[in-house]
């Protein structure tokens, strides 16, 4: 093991020691941005300890790696060009690979040696040989872009990359190629689409889109179960339409919870000056100062049946606040149970720009929360209108107001910042829980959250810094967490090599590590496909 590796299973204060003095771990941080190396041939890693013979398949990321074209660098980290990368496991070894997508995108930009689409932060460089009037023309006219560096969903056999835009990018895994490009919009009637969808029991998949004009929606899109001779999006349709409580600043969201029997969406506190976008390809302005946080604007919880997409009428109510992933929800005797990572303002936007990530980014806390929501059959029948909430084990709380909304204070899981979560999705999803994995604090820790006891265990690498963590199921596991969790970790030192970690799903002890002789991206979200 490298000199510095640190193995802690117990709760920890969100302060840390690094070991390294705070300009040092912000000049290492600046370098996750840096842009990458592809690494197309495979490449073996070193093994450290022993990974468990059952574990086959790939670990498939995806993540920004290039933000730069030529002498045009991008505004927002969040547009760098995606790169691909996977560790293939098997037989207790690991082989790495990456490739740069070969959106459209991509493809057009290094051809032209410039930024040829529009970005979450970042306009497109006018080509040099159009007249004003063509620029003006062209800025009115670029698509939606294909530059899918955000996650995955798998649409029958096959894997699509997904990012806001409404286009999907199908990728071979093996290879990393890209194969077909689909758009959402030519299906239904979306400007835009979540990167975090849901698979339903029966292998219908249910996303989101919002669509802009007179009356802004955020829209539920349900894309029932096909082959690839019907087309992917075949069917697709939108379940129920959730119009704004303001058509020209609506809310930015970027995932939302699923039950049983229901969809939660939070209109958050976050909002997009639709004006503002419009215009800002004409003047030039950077899109992604169209985004902000209206700290005088409640959040709202809107419940959805999933049976036929009626909103239920009941209004929920939070505290101003911004949330991009939620962890899990379930239902519990006529109460629904919504657990997310939340932010109590918006410092995290700044983080949008990749000058402001390169000069050490925004200090951000996002603490894992839990929301319970009383179904009718509760506030209709409850002999107080100030604690609706009858689980126990909880204290969360909710109360009924005199305008019939109903105003929910959340418990915090865990006092230690809380990013990226993942559960043990396939067993658990929408369904009652105890354990989901995330990214701890100052990005160098893993942290598994026991959200019964209210207690963590901790992995740390304080050199380094972690990526999104994977939970897999040991197959025929009988518990919840017993598996392993996948985990890139980035070395930005001189000389130093990224690894992959695995650690033990219940005891949160690591079993090996696979030093990587590439560059590896920090990335964003990431799959295990089982072989």
């Amino acid at each position: 093991m490298k000199q510095g590796f640190k193995n802690r299973c117990t709760a920890m204060t969100d302060t840390v020691s690094t070991g390294r003095g705070k300009e040092e771990k912000q000049t290492l941080f600046a370098r996750l941005f840096d842009s990458s190396q592809e690494t197309p041939t495979p490449v073996e890693a070193e093994i450290s300890g022993s990974i468990p013979e059952w574990l086959s398949g790939v670990f498939f990321r995806n993540g920004p790696g290039q933000y730069e074209i030529g002498e045009y660098p991008v505004n927002a980290s969040i547009d760098g060009f995606a790169l691909l990368n996977k560790f293939e496991i098997s037989r207790g070894t690991v082989r790495y690979s990456s490739r740069f997508m070969q959106s459209k995108a991509y493809v057009d930009s290094i051809e032209a040696q410039r930024l040829v689409y529009h970005g979450v932060g970042t306009l497109a460089i006018p080509d040099p040989c159009k007249n004003i009037f063509q620029r003006f023309l062209a800025d009115f006219t670029t698509e939606n872009t294909d530059n899918c560096n955000v996650n995955f969903v798998k649409l029958d056999e096959d894997y699509f990359a997904l990012t806001e835009s409404t286009k999907l990018v199908k990728v071979d895994p093996s290879r990393l190629n890209v194969e077909a490009t689909v758009d959402m919009a030519n299906y239904v009637d979306v400007n835009t689409s979540s990167a975090h969808p849901h698979y339903g029991e029966d292998g219908d998949i249910f996303s989101m889109g919002s669509s802009y004009g007179r009356k802004t929606f955020y829209n539920i899109i349900k894309i029932p179960k096909s082959n690839e001779a019907d087309g992917y999006l075949m069917g697709a349709s939108i379940l129920c339409k959730i119009p704004a409580t303001s058509s020209l600043r609506p809310s930015y969201y970027h995932s939302f919870a699923m039950t049983k029997n229901f969809f939660v969406f939070i209109e958050q506190s976050v909002t997009l000056n639709v004006p503002k976008i419009l215009v800002s390809k004409l003047f030039g302005w950077d899109p992604s100062q169209s985004i902000g946080f209206d700290s005088k604007r409640m959040a709202k919880l809107v419940v959805i049946r999933r049976e036929d997409g009626a909103i239920l009428p009941r209004i929920y109510e939070t505290d101003p606040m911004m949330c991009l992933h939620h962890i899990n929800a379930y239902e519990e005797d006529n109460h629904i149970v919504v657990d997310a990572c939340c932010y109590d303002d918006g410092a995290v936007l700044k983080n949008f720009s990749l000058r402001d990530m390169r000069n050490g980014g925004a200090v951000t806390k996002s603490l894992a929360k839990r929301f319970i929501l009383p179904l009718e059959a509760i506030i209709t029948t409850s002999a107080s209108s100030e604690d609706l909430v009858t689980l126990s084990g909880s204290s969360a709380t909710a109360s009924l107001r005199n305008d019939g909304t109903v105003r929910c204070n959340p418990e915090v899981l865990c006092d230690i910042k809380s990013e990226m979560p993942r559960i043990n999705y396939d067993a658990f999803n929408g369904k009652k829980y105890r354990y989901f994995y995330s990214v701890g604090s100052n990005e160098s820790q893993i942290m598994k959250v026991d959200v019964v006891t209210k207690t963590q265990k901790l992995w740390s690498d304080h050199d380094c810094f972690v990526s999104e963590p994977i939970f897999v199921p040991r197959p025929d596991s009988l518990d919840e967490d017993e598996g392993v969790v996948l985990c890139s970790i980035i070395d930005t030192r001189e000389g130093e090599r990224s690894y992959l970690v695995i650690l033990d799903g219940k005891t949160f002890e690591e079993l090996a590590r696979a030093t990587v002789p590439a560059d590896v991206p920090i990335g964003l979200h990431g799959i295990f496909i089982d072989n």
